[in-house]
């Protein structure tokens, strides 16, 4: 009977981990790029993205279909300021809205998403090597599906980049860990990621880009029990284009689709965000 609990236990731990992650991360794509910028400047960004899934990719990274459509609303908001030289503080607040199709408890539910509370140190001029570091705030209800997979986190990321004419480059390289999360027992393993974009200004005014983002979990742990062919996985192609609407806004779309995964939907989404310039020096 204890070694059913447990199986049970694991089982109901990995569901927990794979029916809530869509191929999107907060951070990953908000937490800003490897040119800091002057001390005082002060951006901010609002968006709305949504994804939709009608299969998911199994424990082998295979298709199956879903029973129905799952959906997600999302709502970030972002802010970054440049405290002094070569140093900048952030955060990024996601306001989620899920279907009950992908959700732990089967219910549609909303609410706020994890807070990530961060900042960036320019190592190297011109943005060819920076710094990330930044904590996952468990506020966003893991039961309802609305937070990250786990508790209380830590990212730390190296970020990179450079402009040649029309054509820029820039990556990062990261990895998080999350401890276990009190309501849901559930941690997931040690996080991974790599991000690449490549962008080319069609015009003056309007850059295009084309962005890669590859993420990894391991195998995680449910109530302390090691839960087996629980890796989550993902990559995802997103294509955007930006366009400055004014000196301080920059208005941005993008289209996003999910490649190859495991223990996560296969999803695609559409996003638009405006970013909007408070402070400038």
């Amino acid at each position: 009977m204890k070694k059913l609990s447990v199986v049970l236990l694991v089982l109901l731990g990995a569901f927990l981990c794979a029916s809530t992650v869509f191929a999107w991360d907060d951070l990953i794509r908000l937490g800003g790029g490897s040119i800091v910028g002057a001390p005082g400047n002060m951006m901010g960004a609002a968006g709305i993205r949504y994804g939709s899934a009608s299969d998911m990719f199994d424990q082998d990274g295979e298709k199956q279909e879903l029973a129905d459509t799952g959906t997600e609303l999302r709502i970030p908001l972002w802010a970054h300021y440049n405290i002094i030289n070569n140093l900048g503080a952030f955060a990024i607040l996601p306001i989620v809205s899920m279907n009950k199709n992908l959700t732990p408890d089967g219910k549609d539910n909303s609410g706020i998403g994890d807070i990530w509370l961060g900042a960036r140190y320019a190592v190297m001029p011109e943005g060819l090597l920076t710094v990330r570091g930044a904590l996952d705030i468990p506020t966003g209800d893991d039961e309802k599906g609305l937070g990250n997979a786990g508790g209380f986190g830590i990212d730390v990321a190296a970020l990179t980049g450079k402009k040649i004419d029309k054509i820029g480059l820039a990556g990062e390289l990261g990895i998080r860990y999350n401890a276990e999360d009190s309501d849901t027992k559930w941690q997931p393993g040690l996080g991974f990621y790599l991000n690449g974009e490549a962008s080319y200004a069609v015009t003056e005014k309007i850059p295009a880009y084309i962005n890669m983002t590859y993420l990894n979990y391991g195998d995680g742990k449910f109530d302390g029990n090691d839960a087996k062919d629980t890796t989550v996985n993902w990559l995802e192609l997103a294509l955007g284009a930006s366009y400055p609407v004014t000196a301080d806004i920059r208005a941005l779309l993008e289209l996003e689709y999910k490649l190859m995964g495991a223990n996560t939907p296969a999803d695609y989404g559409v996003g638009v965000a405006v970013f909007y310039h408070f402070l400038k020096k």
